[in-house]
């Protein structure tokens, strides 16, 4: 049951296996992503910090979120940076992948319980400001999963669409045109990402087309010596 739910999960997230070029393309997404997480764990470390400061929590559920945002990122952060491109095979970088997905889906359902708990729990002018937390660091997440789409795909969707609605059909006009704008970025974020994974996927083709032959010229140096 297990082994289909994550053939499943590996199909739709597209790390699923099927040749030595979808090895080849997962173990460069997961290194491609490797190198961007530090950068985007402090990111979203700041802008975790600077809603706690902006608006402290004060009910055990907005507590407790926060502790385990913050958990999660202390904890996943020196995680991926001890990971080494060298050893990184077809095999590890699914399930590297895999983790990948998971989590940032996790961060950004919890964040969202959060942030949308203190949004409602606001006064109407000031909402606002959760949205525009939510919105960057969405924004800035999407950036540095860009590698891997259907991790980048969960903070524009999960973390910063939502409170792009709410504000939109908000009673405020500055509001509703901050949504309206958010929801265009988000958007073209997205198609963006789609672009981007178009353009990851042919030129990792064409470095292994290059290996391919590198491989079949030393096979054929090493044919005609014997």
């Amino acid at each position: 049951m297990l082994a289909r739910l994550t053939d499943l999960l590996d199909a739709w997230i597209g790390v699923k296996s099927a040749s030595e070029f979808d090895e080849a393309l997962v173990r460069e997404r997961l290194i491609a992503i490797k190198d961007q997480m530090p950068w985007m764990h402090g990111m979203l470390l700041a802008s975790l910090a600077g809603i706690v400061v902006a608006l402290p929590p004060k009910t055990p559920l907005s507590i407790f979120s926060a502790a385990v945002l913050f958990a999660i990122l202390l904890t996943r952060a020196p995680y991926m940076v001890r990971i080494r491109p060298a050893d990184v095979s077809g095999q590890s970088a699914r399930g590297e992948l895999r983790r990948t997905f998971l989590v940032a889906s996790c961060y950004f359902l919890v964040s969202l319980m959060w942030q949308l708990s203190l949004y409602f729990a606001l006064p109407p002018n000031e909402g606002c400001d959760v949205a525009m937390f939510a919105g960057i660091a969405a924004l800035g997440a999407a950036a540095a999963l860009s590698s891997f789409s259907p991790a980048a795909r969960i903070p524009l969707v999960i973390g910063a669409f939502p409170f792009a609605v709410l504000l939109t059909v908000g009673g405020r006009p500055a509001d509703q045109a901050v949504g309206f704008t958010l929801i265009v970025v988000i958007a073209l974020r997205l198609r963006l990402l789609n672009v981007q994974n178009r353009v990851f996927e042919r030129l990792v083709r064409t470095r292994f087309a290059l290996e391919i032959e590198k491989r079949r010229a030393i096979q054929a140096e090493q044919d005609a010596i014997n």
